[in-house]
């Protein structure tokens, strides 16, 4: 499950943001005296300055809560909650435009044309309501344009298209141009049903597959375990980009029954498109093996109801609670599963890898599953992480939905059920005597469990650190990806502290040495390539925070600024390095 950005894109879209930070000011740009010319549809709009408390809409108790230092003081197009229509924005060369729209699933069309358009997600900030936070997240893109370009977005969600430039100009014009068709959006819901589910904080519910009573002939198989449970992984991306991982109950239900046709399965609770769509392969892997089942409906609920969830990853644990409904086997309960699949059966890529077996960690499980495709991306998150990651959980592979279900059930096979026993023995000892990995009977005991268990990541990078052959790089996507977390925990600082009010204490920020602590950690890690970035990095962060202290000035962070802004240049015209970074991911 996901609630963020993923694989190759996580890493792409974190040093776009930088760029956002790092890019020559607006008032380098040349552009400022040139406004930014706005027209509406439909609707009443007003012109409103962003401050923190500055009211957001003409109609609703919205105010801005944390306002960012990127967009503090800009103008902003003030409208009534829920305005529809669309939206033409004339930008004049050198312009920088932001935009602000709903970050939930009513949301997303508007999101992916801005994306289509070449905008950004710089981060996103909430809005608060008579004083107190309220759930209720805008989404922030980004783009500077260096000629001059009209471009038109369709108005959905809740907060509609809300555009920030430093000097906008409202022109009333209905006949503007709309968005092409390929950025064409699904109708607006009813004022009412938009209210309804802003109010109770939850995504629309996504329209489930159609009970199919289509008779299918044979015998119903029978029904041999009624309830079962697996824990579910899904990340929480946070605005610099880091993402966290969690550990939930996914909870299978059958109701003893008959159908003519197949058994429908749906889940109970709200979920996302992605999410309703792995369901669909799941069930066609299972029905070309087992078409019928002795159920009337089969049930899938969530451990925690009322946050809403989406993404592909769910799927080896929907198969794999639906083959212990169908073989009786039970789940052990120490155990976490995360993966894609697809209508053969078989376990595809995912990201937020780390932030997944951090969560199952966390969790208290004793071993994770991850797709065998992720072996690259569990290899970097043991540069990064270090080998406690890969020995405080047993991580497995899986290449489709049989050998995930011969690792979660209880009663596995015997030499599954060795390398599992085998690993917890070699852990146990490494734990109080880490050094002992380099002896000849830790690289024997380690071979023949990768001998059991092939896919046994755990063992296998165990035995590579043990034979000192272990990967010391990280591949070039996790190299940007944690290049940029850490420079973006650090970056909003900074500029705050450099460029806002001068009342503010200058003093070094917890969150400015803890980006160059991190930037430090990985300085020989990364790949070549980014290698400049990185340095740069440290260099401009340490100038600032020099600055910031009294010991510099500000005024020679220009050239600073100006290597990072190179560095991430270099890495953003690679065209071969993206392309790889988008295959690698994280």
């Amino acid at each position: 499950m996901k609630l963020g950005l993923f694989r190759g894109w996580a890493a792409i879209s974190a040093i776009c943001a930088l760029g956002h930070f790092v890019a020559p000011t607006r008032a380098a740009a040349g552009a400022n005296d040139a406004p930014v010319v706005v027209s509406y549809s439909e609707g009443d709009t007003e012109l409103g300055t962003v401050r923190q408390n500055e009211p957001f809409n003409i109609d609703r108790g919205y105010r801005f809560g944390q306002v960012p230092a990127g967009i503090s003081g800009l103008q902003f197009t003030k409208r009534r909650f829920s305005a529809g229509g669309f939206v033409q924005v004339d930008v004049p060369a050198g312009a920088k435009v932001d935009l602000l729209m709903g970050a939930g699933g009513l949301g997303e069309p508007a999101r992916n044309a801005a994306v289509s358009l070449g905008f950004v997600n710089v981060d996103s900030l909430m809005l608060s309501q008579n004083g107190m936070q309220e759930d209720l997240p805008a989404a922030h893109f980004s783009q500077t344009f260096p000629q001059a370009k009209r471009i038109s977005i369709q108005c959905v969600g809740y907060l509609g298209i809300v555009v920030l430039a430093p000097h906008l100009t409202l022109k009333n014009d209905p006949t503007a141009t709309p968005p092409p068709p390929g950025q064409q959006m699904r109708q607006q819901p009813p004022r009412n049903q938009v209210m309804r589910q802003q109010e109770t904080h939850q995504q629309p519910v996504n329209v489930q597959r159609p009970d199919d009573d289509t008779s299918i002939p044979g015998t119903a198989v029978p029904i041999k375990r009624l309830q079962s449970e697996i824990k579910a992984l899904y990340v929480q991306e946070q605005p610099t980009g880091e993402m966290f991982g969690l550990a939930s109950e996914l909870i299978l239900t059958a109701t003893p029954g008959s159908r003519p046709g197949h058994t429908p399965v749906h889940f109970v609770s709200a979920v996302g498109s992605q999410m309703t769509a792995v369901l669909d392969d799941v069930l066609r892997a299972i029905w070309l093996k087992t078409p019928k089942w002795a159920a009337s409906k089969v049930e899938l609920s969530f451990e925690d109801r009322y946050t809403p969830k989406d993404g592909g990853s769910i799927g080896a644990a929907i198969g794999t609670l639906i083959e212990s409904m169908l073989q009786g086997f039970e789940i052990d309960d120490k155990l976490a599963i995360t993966g894609d699949v697809t209508a053969d059966g078989k376990i595809r890529h995912i990201g937020g890898v780390a932030a997944k077996i951090r969560g199952a960690t966390a969790a208290d499980c004793k071993i994770v599953i991850v797709p065998a495709a992720n072996y690259d991306q569990v290899v970097d998150a043991m540069i990064y992480e270090g080998r406690s990651l890969i020995t405080n959980i047993q991580v497995l592979g899986a290449d489709n939905l049989e050998e995930a279900t011969a690792v979660a059930r209880t009663d596995r096979a015997s030499k599954l059920k060795e390398a599992i026993e085998a690993f917890d023995s070699v852990a146990a000892d490494l734990k109080t005597s880490p050094e002992k990995v380099h002896l000849p009977e830790y690289q024997t005991r380690l071979k023949r469990i990768t001998e059991l268990a092939p896919n046994h990541f755990s063992a296998k990078l165990l035995l590579l650190i043990s034979l000192n052959k272990q990967p010391r790089m990280m591949s070039a996507a996790a190299s940007i990806y944690y290049a940029s977390v850490a420079s973006q925990q650090a970056m909003p600082d900074v500029f705050i502290q450099l460029w806002a009010d001068q009342r503010l204490a200058r003093q070094s920020s917890v969150a400015v040495d803890a980006g160059l602590t991190n930037l430090r950690k990985i300085r020989g890690k990364v790949n070549p390539k980014v290698q400049p970035f990185v340095d740069s990095m440290i260099g401009f962060i340490q100038a600032s925070a020099a600055a910031n202290t009294g010991r510099g000035n500000p005024r020679a962070l220009e050239a600073r600024r100006q290597q990072v802004y190179e560095a991430l240049s270099q890495l953003q015209t690679d065209r071969a390095l993206m392309e790889k970074m988008l295959h690698e991911g994280i």
